[in-house]
């Protein structure tokens, strides 16, 4: 079997709270996309390239930065900065220096899988491409936590069933976490349990997708992982992935990202 190329992007990350973006910086210090793609390098058969950043224009990434820091937003951290409210452009300018990463993200026909993670942010030019090249068989795309955002990623929505938003939210609790049927995605792979934010009731999933993983947290249930096809290609979403949260370093979701990643990959 050939090497599989991977494009795994995370958006950037925003806190309000100290703790919260101390053990971000601490789990995650180089971003989450650039973390999954060491860990997808480790699995073999996988060359994986991590990017971080919004993935817009550069105009955009400083606009997009102010809002998120200003009155409104309120995030006084985002990424390993702890910046204040309404920062200066020059400061915004310095913590975040171009990284190249939109250059990654207009090339997604060099890759064969495309994981991403990203928690809102400004609409990327790319989003379109992705629905194209999954539709054709091209690419496969691993859709991870909040990245069904339906204002910033509406093709990434489209394609893996998000029909709502994500619902109700708490972050940080405990989360027992069940396997719902035997599938390539779910091999290996038992029930666990983890702390992390879960999404739940009010959600609505289209009715086609082959739901894998069901969270609870106390009386709630929440739809945590699931396949589908889309045209040509293939599709996986999994929910674990809060940004202060060390899921990703947990084996069940480690082996859950390399068997999404090897499944979606086009045949």
């Amino acid at each position: 079997m050939s090497t599989i190329r991977a494009l795994a992007w995370s958006g950037r990350a925003g806190f309000r709270s100290h703790e919260q973006w101390l053990e971000h910086c601490r789990l995650y210090p180089d971003g989450i996309g650039p973390y999954l793609a060491s860990a997808l390098n480790d699995i073999g058969g996988v060359r994986a390239t991590g990017v971080h950043g919004f993935g817009v224009d550069r105009e955009s990434e400083l606009e997009a930065l102010a809002t998120w820091t200003g009155d409104a937003k309120r995030f006084t951290y985002v990424d390993g900065h702890q910046l204040g409210l309404n920062p200066p452009r020059a400061r915004l300018e310095t913590a975040f220096p171009d990284a190249g990463e939109i250059g990654e993200l207009n090339r997604l026909d060099r890759y064969q899988v495309f994981v991403a993670w990203a928690h809102g942010g400004p609409p990327p030019a790319w989003d379109a491409a992705v629905g194209e090249l999954v539709r054709a068989g091209r690419l496969g795309l691993v859709a991870l936590h909040s990245v069904w955002n339906h204002r910033a990623y509406p093709q990434i929505a489209d394609l893996i069933g998000a029909v709502s938003g994500i619902g109700k939210v708490r972050e940080g609790v405990p989360i027992d976490v069940e396997v719902l049927c035997d599938h390539p995605v779910t091999d290996g792979v038992g029930d666990f349990a983890i702390r992390d934010e879960i999404y739940f009731e009010p959600l609505e999933i289209a009715s086609d997708v082959t739901h894998l993983l069901r969270g609870r947290w106390q009386e709630h249930a929440s739809p945590f992982g699931w396949a589908r096809e889309v045209g040509a290609g293939r599709v996986v979403y999994l929910q674990p992935g809060h940004e202060d949260c060390p899921v990703y370093a947990a084996p069940a979701v480690r082996r859950l990202l390399a068997n999404a990643v090897r499944w979606v990959a086009p045949r």
